[in-house]
């Protein structure tokens, strides 16, 4: 596993505490992946034994997946961070921002839904997260959970983190999520954002073919990442384990056959 290194340590001490999270996580994520097989196999005993899907083979085939994905994004963040290169890094840590939010989505929506047995809602959004709605899979009708609901779930999530805290301390976290993944955009889209990273104003205006990391990007990809990775992980733990204590049997047919597209 590829580690921050000491030059880029030294450079940038002030995201000290950031470089050690994502380092952690990315450790924690490896675990994860072997949570969720173990998870696969007693989901998939119970549907060779009840000869049905059920919610926990099924999200935990995706979230073994989510966990792989995490793992190497987060190894790539590194390795982009300890190259120098703060064009490519941007867009890799939104990818990570992204899938992240897969679980705090599920644990927000799909949780809720398996506790007060709602077998039919249950049954349609695990096919949304698991299938999307590209067309491959043989359910083009189904679409898949837009990126702007994940984002919000983070938002949600950390909304009633805070209001746990006592009165005085509240703050609006809410706003953390627009911090960290805001910028994250922008440096991805080809606007000027991301292209004046490599230009020095004045006349004439100066190009620089190696660009380097400034504070402000390190904060987007350091800090957004040390969150995500750690929101992220402490909500596929809860959907993980509150699964395999809650078993709900799914139906053997599309949940969205002959309706109106979701």
């Amino acid at each position: 596993m590829p580690r921050v290194s000491t030059a880029v340590r030294q450079a940038f001490d002030e995201f000290t505490d950031d470089f050690d999270v994502i380092e952690a996580e990315t450790g924690a994520w490896v675990q994860r992946l072997s949570n969720a097989q173990m998870s696969v196999k007693q989901g998939e005993a119970r549907a060779n034994s009840m000869r049905r899907n059920n919610v926990e083979f099924l999200v935990a085939i995706t979230l073994a997946g989510l966990s792989i994905r995490v793992r190497h994004l987060a190894e790539a963040i590194i390795t982009l961070i300890n190259k120098g290169n703060p064009h490519a890094a941007p867009p890799v840590a939104r990818a990570l921002f992204e899938t992240c939010c897969v679980p705090i989505y599920m644990q927000g929506e799909l949780l809720p839904r398996v506790r007060k047995g709602r077998v039919e809602d249950v049954h349609k959004l695990v096919f949304r997260l698991s299938l999307g709605g590209i067309g491959i899979f043989g359910s083009p009708h189904i679409k898949p959970i837009k990126v702007d609901a994940l984002i919000r779930s983070a938002r949600s999530e950390l909304t009633a983190m805070v209001a746990r805290i006592p009165g005085e301390k509240k703050f609006n976290a809410a706003e953390l999520v627009d911090i960290y993944y805001g910028p994250l955009s922008e440096f991805t889209h080809p606007n000027w954002g991301a292209l004046s990273m490599s230009i020095e104003l004045g006349l004439p205006p100066k190009f620089h073919a190696s660009t380097a990391f400034d504070g402000a990007i390190m904060h987007a990809v350091a800090s957004s990442t040390a969150y995500v990775m750690e929101a992220g992980g402490r909500a596929f733990d809860t959907v993980l384990g509150e699964l395999s204590k809650l078993p709900m049997d799914l139906p053997d047919r599309d949940p969205l056959e002959d309706s109106t597209p979701t």
